[in-house]
């Protein structure tokens, strides 16, 4: 039983390692590439793109209905259920792609863009090819093969920065995010296609997966939901305030939720299958989730925090003097993110337990809260929606915490208990980086943000070596096991 337990959490741990390694090495080229090209194509293009990434996310929600998650969390699945879940993806993704394409010119003219028609059309190809990945991801995430998975996705996304930056060079505009993220969803459907060890047979008995259907409708519901809540703002911005200001907000959006879409999605990508191994062991998955939630905050906090404090710098000398209205809205969506990051590992474990349909209420619940305040809110301009944010989502949060309580009886003690390290260094951190913008005023902009950088990281670490040398061994503890044991 103990070597079972010590393979188990040297699986996770390879997961941390090979997840960790490509999304730092991505993440490093992404934000190169991320600087280079909005540097090179206008807010509008952004705002353009905004716009269709709101279509395309919820056809491809509803294309995957939560079917690979399915797979994962099930105890024993058959090779039947493998081969109906492939061709009821990959058919639903066909159909999916239909229908966007001969919605499209309506969308536009929603919108009074034109332009928005033959770009809803080229990235609804993504949805076809994205379908054919939804049974070789899932066999991976329940053999806890991260290596393969992130591998295949770093190719993906380096391949994809390539292919925007080379095109936003040529003068192609909005239509290099577009290719960009084609190329993306095929380098990562055919890595993913090479891992599996049998082809599916061309059989579709939705009998055999009735269980799956139920549990991935509930899933896929919570991520419409999600999806809907989370895009409200620039469905609402580009309909009433136009594309200039709604590529303004994609933008501070796109760098606030980074933390989230990058660190957060590694704790997510591992912690879910992870979870789904014990959960019927309440100690071993209350410590594993708790675990989890300290190191998210303990990475995912200075950065937030970080970006806060120097928004106004880092706009400035990164993107230019024409993306400088991102910079309070950076500020104030980074703010919010510092409660969406704690409650993010939250609906992966309700998933892993079997809980969807608590994570469904939770989504829905934003569904039917956010996009009403994003809606009072644009009266008042692009700020008024990014103060909805503000003022409605520590509602969202209340929420998700009641239900990790009922759970597995972990409440906002037990985290603020563990965070308490984190939090401490990183107010630390900000003051001492506000001091020294206050004495750099009279600074060029560039030499100011590379000093709060360097100071706010070398405060960070300080603190946690001279406050909490206990939490330095934990961590030392764990990359000691990352080196030493066999994690292929």
């Amino acid at each position: 039983m103990e070597n079972e337990r010590s393979g188990f959490q040297r699986r996770v741990l390879a997961g941390f390692a090979w997840q960790g390694a490509t999304k730092f090495a991505v993440q490093a080229i992404s934000w190169i590439g991320t600087i280079v090209v909005a540097r090179l194509l206008a807010p509008t293009d952004y705002g353009l793109m905004a716009i269709a990434g709101i279509f395309i996310s919820l056809m491809a929600l509803i294309m995957e209905m939560g079917l690979a998650q399915g797979l994962v969390q099930r105890s024993e699945i058959t090779p039947q259920q493998e081969d109906a879940v492939f061709w009821l993806s990959l058919l639903l993704g066909g159909g999916l792609f239909l229908l966007l394409f001969l919605t499209a010119p309506l969308i536009a003219d929603f919108y009074r863009m034109p332009e928005l028609t033959a770009l809803l059309r080229l990235c609804a190809v993504g949805l076809v090819i994205s379908s054919l990945k939804a049974v070789p991801f899932a066999m991976l995430m329940r053999r806890m093969d991260f290596r393969s998975r992130a591998l295949v996705e770093m190719t993906g996304s380096l391949c994809s920065m390539l292919t925007v930056v080379a095109l936003a060079f040529s003068g192609f505009g909005v239509w290099s995010l577009a290719w960009g993220a084609l190329v993306q969803q095929s380098i990562v459907s055919a890595g993913f296609l090479r891992k599996m060890r049998r082809w599916p047979r061309p059989r579709l008995h939705l009998s055999h997966i009735r269980g799956i259907l139920s549990f991935g409708l509930n899933v896929t519901g919570a991520n419409i939901a999600y999806v809907v809540s989370s895009q409200a703002g620039v469905f609402i911005i580009g309909k009433f305030l136009g594309g200039h200001l709604t590529g303004i907000y994609s933008l501070a959006l796109q760098l606030a939720t980074m933390p989230l879409d990058k660190i957060g999605a590694v704790f997510n990508q591992v912690g879910f299958p992870a979870l789904a191994r014990v959960k019927d062991d309440d100690q071993q998955c209350r410590a594993l989730f708790r675990d989890l939630h300290r190191y998210l905050l303990f990475i995912a906090y200075p950065i937030l925090f970080g970006m806060a404090v120097v928004a106004e710098d880092m706009v400035d000398v990164l993107l230019g003097q024409k993306w400088l209205a991102a910079a309070p809205i950076l500020q104030v969506i980074c703010a919010v993110n510092v409660m969406r990051i704690s409650g993010m590992l939250i609906t992966p474990l309700l998933n892993s337990r079997g809980r969807a349909r608590e994570a469904f209420h939770y989504s829905l619940a934003g569904a039917l809260l956010l996009p009403p305040a994003f809606l009072a809110g644009v009266q008042f301009g692009i700020e008024g929606v990014v103060i909805a944010w503000l003022a409605a989502y520590p509602l969202l949060y209340i929420m998700l915490l009641r239900y990790l309580y009922r759970e597995i009886a972990v409440g906002l003690g037990e985290l603020v208990t563990d965070s308490r390290p984190t939090l401490t260094a990183t107010i630390l951190m900000a003051g001492a980086v506000l001091l020294f913008q206050e004495l750099a005023a009279g600074f060029h902009p560039a030499l100011r943000l590379i000093g709060s950088v360097g100071l706010g990281a070398l405060v960070y670490v300080a603190a946690f070596l001279i406050f909490y040398g206990e939490q330095v061994a934990r961590i030392r503890e764990a990359v000691r096991a990352l080196r030493s044991g066999n994690i292929a």
